[in-house]
């Protein structure tokens, strides 16, 4: 990647991050076999949210945790407490983060998870945070 994924995500993201009230955490490079992988961390009063890039199998993907959540690659670190939101949000195989439709550009990519993100982050986070029984 030319441009570092911090700057593209934060450049693409940055109205929904703010709308959403996330502020950036930290950004950092992964070793994935020789391979160098990018993750950056958010988070809000509600959730931690990584994107990450794993050049392994070519993923530009997305995960959130709870607060208590280490910030950790949601990929290859020990913590369980990363997930994806599709599968929180009871969307899974509805819209995939993989990239099965081609984007010609790291904004296009980022533009279209951000949209899809935006639009179901609140069930995502419901699904992470469910209320308490009383």
């Amino acid at each position: 990647m030319s441009e570092s994924l911090r700057m593209a995500v934060q450049r693409v993201w940055q109205p929904m991050l703010t709308r959403r009230g996330f502020v950036f955490d930290s950004s950092n490079e992964v070793d994935e076999d020789g391979r160098l992988g990018e993750v950056t961390y958010f988070h809000n009063g509600q959730c931690r949210l990584q994107v990450f890039w794993s050049p392994q199998n070519g993923e530009l993907g997305c995960k959130i945790a709870p607060l208590s959540a280490p910030i950790e690659h949601g990929l290859f670190g020990n913590s369980e407490m990363w997930k994806s939101p599709d599968i929180l949000s009871g969307l899974l195989g509805t819209i995939t983060f993989d990239n099965r439709t081609p984007a010609t550009t790291l904004d296009e990519r980022l533009t279209r998870k951000v949209r899809w993100i935006d639009a179901n982050l609140d069930a995502a986070i419901a699904a992470l945070n469910p209320p308490a029984e009383g």
